[in-house]
């Protein structure tokens, strides 16, 4: 169905719309592995050309897959203030395994989509104009997500680089849904849906939820790559759209790797003496299936019984294996680089593609490219989550604070997180960072938690950095009791007393005295009284 040309019916106020990339259909064919064009041939038997089939890699999808679960895995957090209320509510609407599933949609078919799909209520009333029924929006019943691959997108409109109205469509057996979002005159958005007959596609009725939302009512997400194919286009394009040569020599090596072991059956040549007509039909019948490519019918040559050539020649081919794999293993090089993912990230070996375990480092081509991607995806995604929460707050009996959200990308997709952990627990050990630098990295705290939880554990972190600072020099005689309490203890204010009961630990300590001694119950130590 022509999607766009309904949309222009439903929508003749803004004359000509955006319209789709003249490439998804492209990208859609190798996403799903098989390009009829490139895959689909024919190969001369000697009698007839037969239909083959090439082998597909599915590189497209791997690498889309790969992306999908870079950008958007079961670590990545949506943090607000209201974060376990809101959690939940993310979770009836399946929000995570959607927004996964959004962004491999858009890395390979240049857009994918999470819609808001409101379940509205409505009373029907008698238009005055018209005299016919209509549907009046009262309320909203709930609120849920939707996605979309670029097949079910139609961008409306364009305004900076940016597609600001869009039309999503939702096919069902016996209905499809338009879902139109679009400005209003105070610049929020609103909802239109249009129900149409699945099969005699006409339209069964038009209906618009006039939410005012500030805030887009979608999120287009997509590879935060230029549109190299149509310059100054502000359409997306997929994350594989530049390595189309790859993908087509890619399933050339594997599928040629496939024949090395057809051929190696034998080839078998046939002579045209095993042939013959039949008496009936006038048609040429031959002693095997000519279908079958491993057979190869000679053509007629009646020198060759003469000559003594056999009837049948059979020919063994060694099967090249090591120059199949070595050609392969570059193709998945070349690939993975072109589609942002580094050089080395898949690994051809025992006949199947696995995705490298090596630790990718803050530096990487790889780390530079998720980030470059995440720039945009945090916009989105935050975008769409701070309208979840005006709808709910707007037309719901729940209510979330709208201020304090973010999104937190996990940080282990670049570097091996437990590798990270040991590093710095290296450098808290060294002094080159804090206990308190680590539990706000690690725990998730803030400044002041992870300070009253060092001192819980481990005493005042701050104080006992400057005691083993000081402490050389007191036992050294280059400082005296009061300097180091001076030092030590800079907010106290009751400095005399703590003079006199370190003077007094230190004369008791005819072997001098510790650090932990100084921390210890027996000397005056703030996080024990």
């Amino acid at each position: 169905m022509n999607y766009e040309k309904l949309i222009k019916d439903l929508i003749k106020e803004h004359g000509e719309i955006a319209g789709s990339s003249s490439y998804i259909s492209l990208w859609t064919k190798w996403y799903q592995g098989v390009v009829p064009s490139f895959h689909i041939y024919k190969i001369f038997n000697g009698v007839e050309y037969v239909k083959q089939r090439k082998l597909s890699a599915q590189g497209a999808k791997k690498v889309c897959e790969d992306w999908a679960s870079l950008l958007m895995n079961e670590e990545v957090e949506i943090i607000t203030a209201d974060k376990e209320a809101f959690d939940a509510e993310l979770e009836k609407m399946d929000f995570w395994t959607k927004a996964n599933k959004a962004v491999e949609y858009g890395f390979a078919t240049s857009l994918g989509a999470l819609a808001v799909d409101i379940e509205a209520e409505a009373e029907e009333v008698i238009n005055e104009e018209t005299k016919q029924p209509e549907l009046l929006f009262t309320g909203i019943k709930s609120i849920d997500l939707s996605v979309h691959s670029a097949l079910r997108i139609v961008p409306i409109t364009i305004k900076n680089e940016i597609i600001t109205e869009c039309a999503f469509i939702n096919e069902n057996t016996n209905e499809t849904k338009v879902s139109l979002h679009l400005l209003n005159e105070n610049g929020n958005y609103d909802i239109t849906v249009a129900s149409v007959n699945s099969k005699s596609k006409v339209v069964n009725s038009v209906f618009k939820i006039p939410l005012d939302c500030p805030k887009p009512t979608f999120a287009l997400l997509h590879p935060n790559i230029v549109n190299n194919l149509e310059i100054d286009s502000a359409l997306p394009i997929s994350v594989f759209a530049n390595a189309i040569d790859t993908l087509k020599a890619l399933d050339t090596k594997v599928d040629s790797y496939h024949n090395e072991f057809v051929l190696g059956r034998k080839r078998v040549y046939v002579s045209h003496e095993l042939s013959k007509i039949n008496k009936e039909t006038g048609q040429l019948e031959f002693a095997f299936d000519p279908n079958d490519t491993t057979y190869y019918y000679l053509p007629n040559n009646p020198n060759a019984v003469d000559k003594g050539e056999p009837l049948i020649k059979i020919q063994d081919s060694a099967i090249r294996a090591i120059e199949h794999q070595t050609a392969i293993q570059d193709e998945w090089n070349a690939l993975s680089l072109k589609c942002g993912l580094g050089i080395e990230r898949y690994k051809f070996e025992k006949g199947r593609v696995m995705t490298a375990t090596q630790v990718i480092s803050e530096k990487s081509d790889v780390a530079q490219n998720v980030r470059r991607h995440e720039i945009l995806l945090r916009h989105r995604i935050l975008d769409l989550i701070e309208t979840i929460i005006w709808l709910y707050n707007q037309y719901t009996e729940k209510r979330f604070a709208d201020t304090l959200f973010d999104i937190k990308f996990e940080d282990g997709i670049i570097e091996d997180t437990e590798t990270q952990k040991q590093s710095d627990r290296t450098e808290v050990a060294s002094g080159l960072m804090s206990k308190i630098e680590y539990r706000v990295k690690w725990f998730g705290e803030d400044e002041k938690t992870a300070r009253a939880n060092v001192n819980k554990y481990f005493g005042d972190d701050e104080l006992a950095s400057r005691i083993n600072k000081f402490l050389p020099a007191l036992m050294q005689g280059a400082m005296t009791v009061r300097q180091f309490v001076e030092q030590v203890y800079i907010d106290e204010s009751n400095k005399d007393t703590l003079i006199t009961e370190l003077q007094e630990k230190i004369d008791s300590q005819s072997g001098g005295i510790t650090a932990d001694d100084i921390q210890a119950t027996g000397f005056y130590n703030p996080s024990n009284n």
